[in-house]
């Protein structure tokens, strides 16, 4: 597992009573004078004839509503401008970090994603060297309905992919909009608590409202071999290896402090040896006492450099974990049932720290997909479903082909596929059979937005009898985010 360090970052009016109540008063007037009309030399200038002549005002106002609903009928079609303008107002906020472009950095995001970044790689969009600092601006996509939300889909030319995570990273100098230098990466890595093998690097483009995932052209073709790294090949070591590491450690001092106030148990300190060998980010976890920090720090930070970690010929910066125990019958030792340098933390692990009383430790219980890229933009950490088992053409009625967005989520798998309109229909090309799928079909009709949801699997039969019921933004947020949970 790669394990890297963090950087501290118009409605229709209706008559008034008083109009009701003045066209009645005239309907009166009209029938009474009908009754007993008037003599001609009598009747006033007009009046009369004014208020009979209420007919055809009455006979306008009784049409009126139905232009009013024509009109916003017409006005409801003209507003709709296309789903991808409808999530816009689910947009996830950018992360935004700040880096001195001299120096070797490594940013951990909000939701696990580590990106190492070597001094040096920007220059702007029109050619020029970046000096100074840079803005990065990063989303981040691996729950569904934040993929949902984004209107991303799983799909690489029609067929299926199953993602560890997409991103979607910008870079800024000043107003400047910035790209990596030509034959220049940065490290990403992708964190997963179910890792599989075969993730690579996908870029993406929109079309139509959709995106779609090509496969990095900086590594091989699908049809070729390729080797993704979970962890470099050779770890960072301590100089003279492990026993230097423990003569060391010896020079850990028990704070009297700490002893007088009972504390023993484990304490858990990572930091990250870069690409130089030197030491930065300690960080040790919650719950221990200001002494054994302080004392922690003051020796990690004295150690010589570290021989770095490396993958394949490549030298990279690599976090690792130092764990050792306190005891007050038995001083400070190493833990050794812990590797210093691990791939991942199993739950075996996960309980031993929780039973070492601290339980709040924020340490990482995730491997990770490291994988390289040569620009910015949309990212996504892939692989080919590949399954012996019969694909097929499956289809879905949503009743209109018109304004709505159908897409299927698969349960076993992180894939969501968009559905392509064909004949008052939608297709999904390329489906494995068999496969427990969740339909999600959005509308606009009515100068409102309705959804379908529906569980089902793929098969050959058209899948129809989709229920649609309005919903509001809101509402649609939180249905989303139930798909989190499949």
């Amino acid at each position: 597992m790669l394990l890297i360090s963090v950087l501290t970052i118009n409605a229709c009016t209706t008559p008034s009573t008083n109009s009701q109540k003045t066209a009645l008063d005239n309907n009166r007037i009209e029938t009474k004078a009908i009754e007993k009309p008037m003599p001609e030399k009598e009747t006033p200038n007009n009046e009369l004839t004014d208020k009979t002549e209420t007919k055809p005002k009455k006979e306008e106002k009784n049409t009126t509503p139905k232009k009013k609903r024509a009109a916003n009928k017409k006005k409801a079609i003209e507003t709709f401008k296309g789903f991808s303008n409808f999530y816009k107002q689910f947009e996830k906020p950018a992360q935004t970090f700040t880096l001195n472009t001299t120096k070797d950095t490594i940013i951990t995001c909000a939701e696990g994603t580590k990106i190492t970044i070597k001094p040096n790689l920007f220059i702007t969009e029109s050619g020029k060297e970046v000096t100074g600092n840079v803005q990065l601006k990063v989303k981040e996509f691996y729950k569904t309905s934040d993929i949902l939300l984004a209107n991303l889909s799983t799909a690489s030319n029609g067929k299926l992919l199953e993602t560890g995570g997409m991103l979607h990273i910008e870079a800024y100098s000043g107003s400047e909009k910035c790209q990596l230098k030509h034959g220049k990466n940065i490290e990403l890595s992708f964190p997963t608590n179910n890792f599989k093998k075969g993730m690579q690097l996908f870029r993406g483009t929109w079309q139509d409202d959709n995106i779609d995932w090509q496969l990095n052209d900086d590594f091989p073709s699908e049809s070729e071999e390729i080797e993704v790294f979970d962890t470099p090949i050779l770890f960072p070591e301590f100089p003279g290896g492990y026993a230097k590491l423990q003569e060391y450690i010896a020079n850990i001092k028990y704070p009297t402090e700490a002893k007088e106030a009972g504390f023993e148990g484990s304490v858990y300190t990572r930091f990250t040896v870069t690409t130089t060998g030197a030491i930065e980010n300690i960080e040790i976890a919650y719950g221990v006492p200001p002494s054994i920090k302080n004392e922690l720090i003051r020796v990690i930070e004295s150690m010589p450099n570290w021989i770095p970690a490396k993958r394949g010929n490549i030298v990279v910066a690599e976090q690792t974990i130092l764990p050792l125990v306190f005891r007050l019958d038995d001083g400070i030792k190493r833990k050794d049932n812990l590797p210093t340098y691990r791939k991942f933390l199993s739950e075996d692990i996960e309980k031993q720290i929780e039973q070492n009383d601290i339980s709040n430790a924020k340490m990482d219980v995730v491997s990770n997909y490291l994988l390289s890229s040569s620009k910015l933009g949309w990212i996504n950490c892939d692989r080919f479903l590949r399954e012996n088992i019969p694909l097929t053409n499956y289809f879905v009625d949503g009743q209109t082909t018109k304004n709505i967005d159908v897409k299927i989520i698969f349960n076993d798998i992180k894939s969501v596929l968009a559905g392509r309109s064909v004949n008052q229909q939608f297709s999904f090309p390329n489906t494995p059979i068999g496969h427990k799928v969740t339909i999600v079909a959005l509308k606009y009709e009515n100068n409102q937005y309705h959804l379908a949801t529906k569980q089902t699997s793929i098969s050959n039969t058209t899948e129809t009898n989709l229920v649609f019921k309005p919903v509001n933004a809101q509402q649609l947020k939180t249905e989303m985010k139930r798909f989190d949970n499949i």
